[in-house]
């Protein structure tokens, strides 16, 4: 069989497949090569024979598997991390970083067959760590003494949480703060829910209040619950009338305005903090009365707890993060997302300053988000403000987890075990 021959004109194509060896057709054939190894391709087309490699210092047990990771704090200050069985030390400018005599060393639970799937992103001094089998955890460089470094799980607040319960399981909690006990109607609790965050939902019944007032400078007062209310403000004659809306957030003590009316209104108001007092003034009066009702029918009112022992499948000790509202049974709860139980995020990254998570066991196709600039809070509200936590499921025909984020310019890109 005749050989072809063909110009070399550069390497630019790299290594290409075994199926491209007989199609010298291609444009990409002339700037390929069956093997390159030990070599370099330079964009120009080039191939540089690899540098050799400095040896800097033996890994704590070079018997067992360790990876090397950069932290980059700036140009100035970069370090390269060695994660290992149980340890990782610290590299800088070509030499191990010393505490005295000893190379500095942070213990970790990360053993060396949980390192290749280990996930990072930085921020500043802080690198934040996941891994299936881990709860969420930072890394954080002391930025006074480059020496002292800390790592720590991660401190989740509001959440994630799973989808709302939707059996007839009931959970009662033996208290509203402090140590409790929490106790379900049927088997709902393993042993692994220990550390696990539960958010509790009891709602208020329905309320409505009237109140008039005229010449007087403040008519009645109402506390609202966080969550929705209404009003309904009439005036005998607006025409000679101006009332003034406020709301205070320290018992009564200090007032701000929420709005002026000088005509009837229906008023659909959110309030986020618990227990903020309302009033009306009137600032020009000239008719016989104001008449105001308020009504509020939108109240539910949640706690949350973290698992601290495990007693039974119906019975489990917790700690109340967030005040209680009840005691009595209710069947409106969550699971948290992230547990032992559920599993922990397989892969982090940032987009649009939020701390993104994507993938874990039990939800292998969500992602959250943090709320804008505060990465540990995961809290959303009925008001769905611009800065909320964020979280959606891909909607695909394969429940395939998620196996890495991208973020880019204008998009986060999303990569599954399929795909």
């Amino acid at each position: 069989m005749p050989k072809v021959s063909h110009i070399q004109t550069g390497f630019t194509a790299g290594v290409l497949s075994p199926r491209l060896a007989a199609r010298e057709g291609l444009e990409a054939y002339a700037r390929g090569a069956e093997t390159i190894k030990n070599g370099i391709v330079l964009p120009q087309g080039p191939i540089l024979r690899r540098s050799g490699f400095r040896f800097i210092y033996e890994t704590k047990d070079s018997a067992k598997l360790s990876r090397l990771v950069p932290f980059i704090f700036s140009t100035d200050q970069p370090y390269m991390l060695e994660f290992g069985h149980n340890y990782i030390r610290v590299y800088k400018d070509g030499e191990i970083l010393l505490n005295g005599a000893a190379p500095v060393e942070i213990v970790t639970t990360y053993a060396q067959t949980d390192i290749s799937g280990i996930r990072f992103c930085q921020s500043a001094n802080t690198l934040f760590i996941v891994h299936p089998d881990h709860e969420p955890a930072t890394l954080i460089r002391d930025a006074d003494t480059e020496t002292t470094w800390t790592l720590a799980d991660l401190s989740i607040e509001g959440g994630p949480w799973l989808s709302a319960n939707t059996t007839a399981t009931t959970i009662t909690p033996s208290a509203l703060t402090g140590s409790i006990t929490l106790t379900a109607s049927a088997a709902l609790f393993e042993a692994d829910h220990v550390g696990s965050l539960w958010k509790i939902i009891h709602a208020t019944a329905s309320r409505s209040s009237a109140y008039y007032f005229d010449h007087a400078a403040n008519g009645g007062s109402f506390i609202v619950n966080a969550g929705e209310f209404h009003i309904d403000l009439t005036c005998s004659s607006w025409s000679t009338s101006s009332v003034t809306l406020k709301r205070s957030y320290d018992g009564g003590l200090n007032w701000v305005i929420y709005d002026t009316y000088t005509s009837d209104q229906s008023l659909d108001i959110y309030e986020a903090a618990e227990g903020t007092i309302y009033r009306f003034t009137c600032t020009i009066y000239g008719g016989t009365h104001v008449h105001n009702v308020f009504s509020q029918v939108t109240d539910e009112n949640f706690g949350i707890v973290e698992i601290t022992a495990f007693a039974s499948s119906t019975s489990v000790t917790a700690t109340v993060i967030d005040i209680l509202y009840d005691t009595t049974a209710t069947d409106d709860w969550h699971e948290g997302a992230w547990s032992d139980v559920q599993g922990f995020p397989e892969t982090v990254c940032f987009f649009e300053n939020r701390l993104m998570f994507g993938g874990c066991a039990g939800s292998p196709s969500t992602v959250w988000g943090s709320q804008t600039d505060d990465y540990a809070n995961f809290a959303t509200t009925s008001a769905a403000a611009d800065n909320e936590a964020v979280q959606f499921t891909l909607l695909s025909r394969q429940l395939n987890l998620i196996r890495w984020l991208w973020s880019t310019d204008s998009a986060l890109l999303i990569g599954t075990s399929g795909s």
